[in-house]
């Protein structure tokens, strides 16, 4: 969004398109989840596992 757009001005549904965009998109620093899924309220058993989640995956030492 242009830095001179008057975010007041907007409608409330271009603002949360635009909110919904940004936590739907996956980020590194979130081992590629979206903020979406980090932050929701949902258990975990629902997400995908992460690679640290199995013993002796990302291990330096497996066993």
């Amino acid at each position: 969004m242009p830095l001179d757009v008057d975010i007041a001005a907007l409608p409330v549904d271009a603002i949360e398109a635009v909110s919904a965009r940004l936590n739907d998109t996956p980020r590194k620093c979130l081992e590629y989840r979206t903020p979406r899924e980090r932050y929701s309220p949902k258990p975990w058993r629902f997400m995908a596992p992460k690679m640290t989640d199995h013993p002796g995956w990302g291990s330096p030492h497996p066993g």
